[in-house]
């Protein structure tokens, strides 16, 4: 077995022992392998420090809520506006997520993508300031996909290299329009179409003629009204359960 091989066993090995109790960190000594990760992701250039996490297998969620001035119309909602419709639909999705699983929120701020919430655990507490920003948010401005995929795919990126490029890495897009920055957007797909992450996008009041709708690489729904756009929501969840994690969890 050669060196690099040899780090990524050590790396599992604890993981396994601290994530089981059978090991503790010695006065919070214990907080990082130095290891050179190779997994699907890819091979990253030289030794990097990265926190172990307690669940290697863990599922993440990265939700990119479309805030644009256009969310303000009621088109295609019988009660309140496109931001309110998705509101509701994001507050009724959060409960069927696993406590176990890592969430995230980014909005639209101007121009940029801003990130309202990091990935972290599902837990009550978390799932409350989910559901608070959620309530908080503005419609207002223009439509970064580019630059909110592109900061997702970031995120996401540094979550697999503490799980050790095992689980299961989902972007969520909830939108009612085409992106404002399109030629952003094309590379951050380019990247995440070549990566484990699988992109969902839910185009909101609008028809399958959209950018991201791209059979065979990510999976897209039109949904014409709230109740499509909350099954859109429940069968993320659902593409998840049946997703083949085959070929994503090796680290080569």
């Amino acid at each position: 077995m050669n060196k690099k091989k040899l780090f990524i066993v050590l790396a599992l090995i604890v993981a396994y022992l601290y994530y089981n109790g059978i090991v503790s960190k010695p006065d919070n000594q214990l907080k990082a392998i130095t290891h050179t990760l190779y997994n699907d992701w890819g091979q990253v250039d030289g030794d990097i420090v990265v926190p172990i996490s307690e669940n290697i297998l863990a599922k993440s969620y990265y939700i990119i809520l479309d805030t644009s001035g256009s969310m303000k119309e009621k088109k295609c909602v019988n009660n309140g506006t496109k931001m309110n419709a998705a509101k509701r639909s994001l507050a009724q999705w959060i409960d069927n997520v696993g406590a176990s699983d890592n969430i995230a929120l980014m909005t639209f701020n101007g121009e940029f993508a801003k990130e309202l919430l990091p990935l972290r655990k599902n837990v009550p507490d978390y799932k409350t300031q989910f559901l608070d920003y959620v309530s908080d948010v503005k419609a207002n401005g223009t439509t970064p996909l580019g630059d909110a995929l592109n900061k997702a795919y970031n995120a996401l990126e540094v979550q697999a290299q503490s799980q050790l490029g095992y689980g299961e890495y989902h972007i969520v897009v909830v939108t009612d329009g085409n992106a404002t920055d399109g030629e952003d957007m094309d590379k951050a797909t380019q990247n995440i179409f070549k990566s484990p992450v699988i992109l969902h996008t839910i185009g909101f009041c609008i028809t399958f003629d959209h950018a991201l709708n791209q059979p065979d690489k990510a999976y897209y729904i039109s949904a014409m009204d709230e109740v499509a756009l909350k099954k859109g929501l429940d069968r993320v969840l659902a593409e998840s359960e049946s997703f083949d994690i085959q070929g994503f969890q090796g680290i080569k």
